[in-house]
């Protein structure tokens, strides 16, 4: 899931709607992203930013209830936020 998240930040697309239905995994651990209608492509580093932190928000909105996954999504989103947008 995060390197999903960290692909498309290096490609400066963002999907709008990123929570764990829309993601599926295969019987040999593959992990899908899937409903790309409300993906988009962004022009600007900073457009981008804010699209994708959108998207972090959303993807950790699923994990609330769950605190050790929800800590590891954040550390773990948060680097790839930190590390892509650092020159932004």
């Amino acid at each position: 899931v995060v390197t999903i998240y960290q692909q498309m930040a290096m490609l400066r697309i963002s999907h709008s709607d990123l929570k764990v239905t829309n993601f599926v995994v295969d019987d040999q651990d593959k992990v899908y992203l899937l409903d790309f209608d409300g993906a988009t492509y962004h022009a600007s580093d900073s457009a981008c930013r804010r699209a994708q932190l959108h998207d972090r928000a959303r993807l950790l909105k699923n994990f609330r209830r769950m605190p050790a996954v929800l800590a590891l999504f954040e550390s773990e989103l948060g680097a790839v936020v930190n590390s892509e947008y650092a020159h932004a």
